[in-house]
């Protein structure tokens, strides 16, 4: 046997060493993946099965959980119910009476039976025992609505369970309904009135609770699913979904094993039935120690699980064909560069040292294919690095001075029409060109952050510009508390709100126009407000201008001017921690504000 297993396998290692590349390539590409693809799979089932199962037994014991914390609200209902007659003291003195009743006392107790009656609709029976007068007071469903039955109160004392519910710390006792009866029952109530004084019985009330409130209101409405109701004792008040047959005697006997106490509150497990496993989630009452039990078919909880298996290994057996097809293409398209390259290694040898070759393959090509383009660029490079490489730096090294120069020249020239405006008593215009220079020198500062006194200042001087510019058409208003002159603020950022307001406040209209600018420090945050009462803007251009301020763009255009480069800067320096908010009415003003993370000089 292990001499035909070895021969076998040498046949297929030569078959395989006979076949050619791409056919050796292809199959062992398809086997791999075909493994990986059935571990993935498998894994993932494994592991979306436990998942859903712990997912599903958590959100059963929740809901078990609220629906048991409901049954418990309902017994407190029961129990108030019970003591209704109670509270009525007209029957507290019929009851107490050892005197025979009159016609009307006796009617009276029949109305009261009636009206407790009726005055729930889960009551199958209800029943009062007089015991002063030895009589008994009964109604049901099955009976017509005044058909009110009397008799003696004997029966009564022959419950079985008499002595639990007329004594002890209660006076009350829950035992499963008769069966038989044409509705059949929940559970029935035994209620004992007591003498306070010398605690003897004055009246047992009795009613049967019918099973719709389980019906609505226990159970996960999961399809197949058992669902049981106990009381602390495991005694069985109701059951559906399962019939009492053998099958649900031996689904009992199941559950009492299951809990004898070992097990935990809202635990679960999985019980097998004859042929079929049913998962179990239990929940215990916290008030009254019953307990609810929801058995699912383990089939069904896994359905999903196994229909989302079969499809995964449809699509990829599916995806293993298509594969194999591309992959014989791919193999084939990846032999065919290697043909190219050694052509061009060949070209290079013989002197061609400008050839650069562009090869598309596998990533051991490609980088052979760089590394020839690479060798060829050096070879190039060395024969004009040193020319090319002078004649780069001597161009850096003068636009660097152009760039220097520029600038300064236009600050030194400045600096000259300000001496001239004194020589000749022009008091406004050289406080025009100082100004302009001073935001000149401004601008041109390297610094990123400046001072909000030192922004404000400058923002100062583009007014008295424009003021000049457009004399009582403009005026402004600058509210800055001293506390915050010296906090840390972008450069060039209150001027530019400042700069926005009065182009595009003035723009299309020959109204005067007031300019605001304010500041809070709040929170460790700083807002900064500019605020003007020109045209304002429609709400379509304010929608699609907080749109752009809000694009997730870090870069600074060179190109982009005004707000949008203002809010490019802002995400560079402060990410989230600071947002530019625009507010505008047509026709009223415009308002922006600059929300940043308040940072002190250091």
């Amino acid at each position: 046997m292990i001499m035909k297993k070895r021969s076998l396998f040498l046949r297929i290692k030569s078959s395989f060493k006979k076949k050619s590349l791409i056919s050796q390539l292809s199959i062992f590409v398809i086997a791999l993946m075909t493994i990986i693809l059935i571990d993935v799979i498998s894994f993932t089932y494994i592991r979306s099965s436990h998942q859903i199962i712990n997912q599903y037994v958590t959100d059963t014991k929740k809901l078990l959980a609220l629906q048991g914390s409901q049954l418990d609200s309902y017994f407190s209902q029961l129990e108030s119910f019970s003591l209704h007659l109670r509270s009525d003291q007209t029957f507290m003195e019929l009851i107490s009476t050892q005197k025979p009743l009159s016609y009307f006392a006796s009617e009276y107790l029949k109305t009261r039976v009636r009206n407790e009656f009726y005055f729930r609709n889960d009551l199958l029976d209800f029943s009062l025992y007089d015991v002063a007068h030895d009589t008994s007071y009964k109604i049901s469903r099955t009976q017509t609505a005044r058909n009110l039955q009397t008799g003696n109160a004997k029966s009564i004392y022959e419950q079985p369970n008499y002595k639990i519910f007329s004594s002890g710390l209660h006076y009350k006792d829950i035992v499963p309904a008769k069966k038989g009866s044409e509705k059949e029952g929940l559970f029935t109530f035994y209620r004992t009135i007591i003498n306070i004084h010398d605690k003897k019985p004055l009246a047992f009330v009795t009613f049967t609770v019918d099973k719709s409130w389980p019906d609505s209101n226990i159970g996960t409405g999961t399809e197949n699913e058992i669902t049981i109701l106990a009381d602390q004792n495991e005694t069985i008040f109701y059951q559906r979904g399962c019939e009492r047959t053998k099958d649900f005697d031996m689904l009992v006997k199941n559950i009492n094993s299951l809990s004898d106490g070992n097990l935990k509150p809202h635990s679960h497990t999985f019980i097998k039935i004859k042929n079929q496993k049913f998962m179990m989630v239990k929940s215990r009452l916290k008030k009254s120690g019953w307990i609810i039990i929801n058995l699912i078919p383990k089939k069904q909880v896994y359905a999903y699980t196994e229909s989302t298996r079969n499809i995964g290994f449809f699509l990829g057996f599916f995806s293993i064909l298509i594969s194999t097809l591309l992959i014989s293409v791919f193999i084939r398209l990846f032999t065919h560069p290697l043909s190219v390259l050694a052509d061009q290694l060949k070209s290079a040898g013989e002197g061609n040292f400008k050839t650069i070759i562009n090869i598309q393959g596998c990533k051991e090509i490609s980088l052979l294919s760089d590394a020839f383009n690479n060798m060829i660029l050096k070879i190039d490079d060395l024969i004009a690095k040193n020319y090319i490489s002078d004649l780069a730096k001597k161009n850096a090294q003068l636009v660097a001075l152009k760039a220097q120069m520029n600038p300064h020249f236009l600050y030194n020239t400045l600096q000259t029409i300000s001496a001239e405006a004194i020589e000749n008593d022009q008091e406004k215009i050289n406080d025009m060109v100082m100004a302009l220079s001073s935001m000149l020198k401004y601008t041109i500062r390297g610094d990123d952050s400046v001072t909000l006194r030192t922004e404000i200042e400058h923002a100062k001087d583009y007014l008295f510009l424009q003021k000049e510019r457009f004399g009582e058409r403009l005026s402004y208003n600058i509210k800055i508390d001293e506390d915050l002159q010296f906090l840390m603020i972008p450069k060039i950022s209150v001027l530019n709100l400042v700069e926005n307001a009065v182009v595009h406040g003035m723009s299309h209209s020959a109204e005067k126009l007031h300019i605001e600018i304010s500041a809070e420090h709040q929170d460790s945050r700083l807002t900064i407000t500019v605020t003007d009462d020109g045209n304002g803007i429609s709400i379509n251009d304010l929608e699609e201008i907080q749109r752009t301020l809000n694009a997730e763009n870090w870069k600074i255009d060179g190109n982009a001017i005004g707000l949008k480069n203002l809010s490019n800067r802002l995400k560079i320096m402060y990410g989230d921690e600071a947002k530019i908010h625009i507010y505008s009415t047509q026709f009223t003003g415009t308002s922006v504000v600059m929300e940043l993370a308040a940072k002190e000089v250091k």
